[in-house]
């Protein structure tokens, strides 16, 4: 992370916000399974829907004592992942009872099994403190504290969970760094360890880290008087970043006051991996009973050269969904550090109603392909929190969004 030792201890903060990110789960459609079958030479076959088949044919031989050759796995569509079908649960389950039985064994979660028994998105508690000096970013302080990502407690004990205090997590780490100048920025995170699973989800520390730092600059911009758009090109120190921010703002037609009572956008851009680029704009109109109903979303998106652009753009309208539900729906209660939710009817994610119109560019002027991955989360769920507080001038510093929050506070 960006220490710098040298962030003034006196004097008042011009903004200061905690934020909230409650747990939340990846809600595959289709709950993990995996088939298992030895023969009668002790070879196995495992047919499974997972992100890394290596991964799992290493759990099993080991676990089993077979040699990597004893073992064939037959990798099929995962039905929905996210970060979630990484480590290995229902496949070692198939292979222990099918060695028991001498059977093959099929092994399938309910959905209550995945709520309750995977892993989940990291909660988080941040607070920013920023300091502006004729109407620039001064001094930027961000500290906040996250369950383990990478070091997963769904697969690592505790004691190799205490090497990430030295070495840092990688997961939790994702999207925290300022991508604007400032005289001072200090960015660090402490780590601690949850009774409830955490680990890679979409995007891993990207989505809830933007979405708290896009979230404050849109504050800055609003402090100093300026427009969002405007205010970033004022600080934005990489030229592709500025260039997808120009981009939506041409695509959305960014300056047009939106048509409608309580009807706002937002803007939010980011960088995900240091090396793919995205800006959103969101036009959100908010009920007076709270309601919040996101109209149209932009995306200008920078993975350098494009090679199949329909998939590009399927990432793109997936990771807009997702900040959606990241904002207006998305967590998981939890009760003596147990996840609560059943069903989705506890848990709810976005519906096809839900979905607004998805306006993608493609942004590509030669550079090296980077990956699409999950960058759009980066900048989907700031642009529609601040296409909120445009609309109803209510800042989001906990999520979901409820809508009692809204009624009861906007004018």
């Amino acid at each position: 992370m960006h220490d710098d030792d040298n962030m003034p201890r006196g004097g008042a903060w011009d903004v200061d916000l905690r934020f909230d990110i409650p747990p939340a789960a990846h809600a595959a459609i289709e709950p993990r399974a995996a088939v298992a079958e030895f023969d009668g030479q002790g070879r196995l076959q495992l047919w499974v829907g997972s992100q890394d088949v290596f991964y799992q044919r290493d759990v099993v031989a080991r676990r089993l004592g077979l040699d990597d050759d004893q073992i064939t796995v037959h990798s099929h569509r995962v039905g929905g992942a996210f970060g979630g079908k990484t480590i290995c649960t229902v496949e070692l389950e198939a292979a222990v009872l099918s060695r028991a039985t001498g059977r093959p064994v099929k092994v399938q979660w309910t959905r209550a099994q995945e709520f309750t028994q995977g892993f989940h998105r990291a909660p988080s508690s941040h607070r920013v403190r920023v300091r502006l000096k004729d109407g620039r970013l001064l001094h930027w302080s961000h500290r906040f504290v996250s369950a383990h990502i990478l070091f997963t407690n769904a697969a690592m004990p505790p004691w190799l969970q205490g090497v990430s205090r030295f070495v840092g997590d990688a997961g939790v780490a994702r999207g925290a760094r300022l991508p604007y100048r400032a005289a001072v920025r200090d960015t660090r995170f402490a780590l601690q360890r949850l009774p409830v699973l955490t680990g890679p989800w979409r995007g891993l520390g990207a989505g809830p880290n933007h979405f708290v730092v896009e979230s404050v600059i849109d504050e800055c911009a609003r402090l100093a008087g300026q427009d969002p758009l405007d205010f970033r090109f004022a600080h934005v120190e990489d030229a592709r970043l500025a260039r997808v921010l120009r981009r939506v703002a041409q695509l959305a037609g960014w300056g047009r006051a939106p048509a409608g009572e309580r009807v706002g956008r937002g803007l939010a851009c980011g960088i995900y991996k240091d090396m793919s680029y995205a800006a959103v704009v969101a036009e959100v109109a908010v009920a007076r009973s709270g309601e919040v109903r996101v109209l149209q979303l932009w995306c200008a998106h920078d993975c350098g050269r494009v090679i199949n652009a329909g998939q590009v753009r399927a990432q793109c309208e997936g990771n807009l969904v997702w900040g959606l539900g990241m904002v207006l729906m998305e967590s998981l209660d939890l009760v003596d550090g147990q996840v609560t939710a059943r069903s989705f009817a506890d848990a709810p994610i976005a519906r096809w109603g839900d979905v607004p119109a998805l306006h993608v560019e493609l942004v590509d002027t030669g550079e090296p392909p980077t990956g699409a991955g999950e960058t759009a989360i980066a900048a989907a769920g700031a642009a529609i929190a601040n296409a909120i507080r445009a609309a109803c001038g209510v800042r989001l510093i906990e999520l979901p969004c409820r809508p009692e929050w809204l009624k009861a506070a906007a004018p």
